[in-house]
């Protein structure tokens, strides 16, 4: 299967199946959980949930993988511990935790029914099954110059016609490739949606792989990447 500059319109679980170990170099993304379609943020991210499954598979095809997540608080303190739970379930899943990066959101999400506002965000940096951490002299460099904790100012949400319920920065992206990606790298984002991740990888100079479940909004993200 083609991997470079490509995207397949499917689920993922079922693409990623049908590719070898260490595809790409970075992986950076969001889950879609935020409206309850794709993953139930009350289950789906304990130990042993649907996620897991998922988790498993991308780090079996990531070297580094980089997961964002958002509105996480709700008012009586629900949904806030399960990363938390990610984080000390990791070796389940096959990864490593590397890093955990902070987000200050200079325009946060506006606080609704039982969500408050919350202007900062975690973005929980892994290894991918049997990676190392002996990077290369290049890479250690480029930590140096790097904050765990940055700003984000950007906002993706709408289209012309087609309207997402996760927003996401084009930071983000652009933090994780710029940290660990190399020549030749490929980016993979496994629930790419709009594209943003796509479309910061061919900004900077790099090869892009992506998927999406829905296909309004994947045809629609092809069309902007050709």
């Amino acid at each position: 299967m083609k991997t470079r500059n490509k995207i397949i319109c499917g689920d993922c679980m079922k693409v990623m199946k049908q590719l070898p170990d260490l595809s790409f170099d970075v992986c950076s993304f969001s889950p879609p959980y935020s409206n309850g379609k794709f993953f139930d943020i009350n289950k789906d991210f304990d130990k042993g949930g649907v996620f897991h499954e998922y988790l498993s598979e991308i780090a079996r095809v990531s070297r580094v993988i980089g997961i964002n997540f958002t509105q996480l608080i709700g008012k009586d303190g629900e949904n806030s511990l399960f990363i938390e739970k990610l984080i000390l379930n990791a070796s389940d899943y096959g990864v490593e935790l590397l890093d955990r990066w902070i987000i200050y959101k200079k325009v946060g999400q506006p606080a609704r029914g039982n969500r408050v506002l919350n202007r900062f965000e975690y973005l929980l940096v892994f290894l991918g099954k049997g990676v190392s951490h002996n990077f290369s002299k290049e890479e250690k460099e480029k930590f140096k110059l790097f904050q765990t904790v940055f700003e984000v100012v950007s906002f993706r949400s709408k289209r012309n016609q087609v309207v997402t319920t996760t927003p996401y920065y084009e930071e983000i992206p652009m933090q994780m490739i710029g940290v660990f990606g190399r020549e030749g790298s490929v980016v993979f984002d496994p629930f790419c949606g709009t594209g943003t991740t796509l479309k910061i990888a061919k900004l900077m100079g790099y090869d892009y792989f992506g998927i999406e479940i829905d296909d309004v909004i994947c045809d629609q993200t092809i069309q902007e990447l050709v």
